[in-house]
């Protein structure tokens, strides 16, 4: 049942509408806050109560590419959420992003990606899973490890 379940989600994946309605997805994007005091930023997209996926930034900041593969996800009918964890910064070189991923406070970043959750479960989210790229990835098992999130995963 779960090859078939890959199979049938990888041929909605890759089609020419798929890849073309990311970029109007990312651009839909919303500013978001949450956390106790809704001070934590970050950006959402897709229908609130529909089952729900946190992305989690790379290195760089929540950058296009971030906010492209978050579409994606967006497009196949989840909720998405992008906890903004550098606060609107983004790295241009490495130097820059090797700094701020230097300075994170990566406990508390966790902690932030569990009040994602939290929040994307008080709009109605049945289920939130978690997914992360490079420094994201290992984010996102660490709050899974804590939170009980449905998935997770990492991309390098």
């Amino acid at each position: 049942a779960r090859a078939g379940c890959t199979m049938a989600l990888s041929s909605k994946l890759n089609t020419r509408a798929f890849f073309a309605a990311t970029k109007s997805a990312s651009r839909n994007a919303t500013r978001v806050g949450f956390g106790p005091s809704k001070d934590v930023p970050g950006f959402a997209m897709g229908p609130a109560g529909a089952p729900a996926v946190i992305v989690v930034q790379e290195w760089w900041g929540v950058t296009e590419q971030v906010l492209d593969h978050a579409g994606r996800i967006a497009t196949t009918g989840f909720r998405v959420l992008i906890p903004d964890l550098y606060k609107g910064k983004i790295g241009v070189d490495a130097e820059e992003a090797h700094h701020l991923m230097g300075t994170l406070d990566f406990p508390k970043a966790v902690g932030e990606i569990c009040d994602a959750a939290s929040f994307l479960k008080a709009e109605g989210a049945p289920k939130v899973g978690i997914v992360g790229f490079c420094m994201g990835g290992a984010l996102a098992l660490g709050a899974a490890a804590v939170s009980g999130l449905a998935a997770a995963g990492g991309a390098a």
